[in-house]
């Protein structure tokens, strides 16, 4: 998903996603900052 977007994670951090659209009358958002990405991808076979 290019650009900025929203991430959401359940309370039980079980399932998340990214959130395509939002319509409420109350929000409670936490925002958190990296400045680093750490990414670790399984072995293939075919390297």
């Amino acid at each position: 998903m290019p650009g900025y977007h929203l991430h959401l994670l359940s309370d039980d951090h079980q399932h998340g996603g990214h959130v395509l659209d939002l319509h409420c009358r109350e929000l409670k958002v936490a925002l958190h900052r990296e400045d680093e990405l750490h990414l670790a991808l399984p072995e293939s076979k075919h390297s």
